[in-house]
């Protein structure tokens, strides 16, 4: 990869490290706060469900992005490892070209329906917090955003 290349790569680790962090101290949090209340003080956490479904699906698919740039999420792994031990470099660019291109096959009409959908979760809101649903579902459309570019990002690092 050239300069500019490593400059994005380290931002976005940085930027997907966080918000995994951050999601996962939440989410452990809500989980802790949740079993206290149920099981210590015998009162309910009608908004948990609503908390956790947002912290999962930010952790999930900020997760799957940086998984991508670590070479840990597009292919099978035997496979990888196989093809990784190789010495002939031509199958090896052609694989993992191969590979990031049926990612991005699949990756990108979701996007666009994902963004597509996105007024429609901004009117919709939760049932106890009134959280609007784009918030929720937010950490999805920006994931597979992420996604997109980490394969990008691998594909011109294979081929430049």
């Amino acid at each position: 990869m050239n300069k500019a290349l490593e400059k994005i790569d380290g931002l976005l680790k940085q930027f997907e490290l966080f918000v995994m962090f951050l999601a996962g101290v939440m989410l452990f949090g809500l989980v802790v706060l949740t079993v206290t209340c149920r099981y210590l003080l015998k009162i309910p956490t009608p908004f948990d469900t609503e908390l956790a479904r947002t912290f999962h699906i930010w952790l999930a698919f900020i997760g799957s992005s940086y998984l991508v740039s670590k070479d840990g999420h597009p292919a099978v792994e035997f496979i990888s490892s196989k093809v990784s031990t190789s010495s002939n470099r031509t199958f090896k660019i052609f694989y993992f070209s191969i590979i990031y291109f049926i990612m991005l096959l699949f990756i990108v009409p979701a996007f666009v329906t994902g963004l597509r959908l996105m007024p429609l979760y901004a009117k919709q809101v939760t049932n106890y917090l009134s959280m609007p649903y784009s918030i929720i579902y937010g950490g999805g459309i920006l994931g597979l955003f992420l996604m997109i570019v980490r394969c990008l990002m691998k594909i011109t690092g294979l081929w430049g």
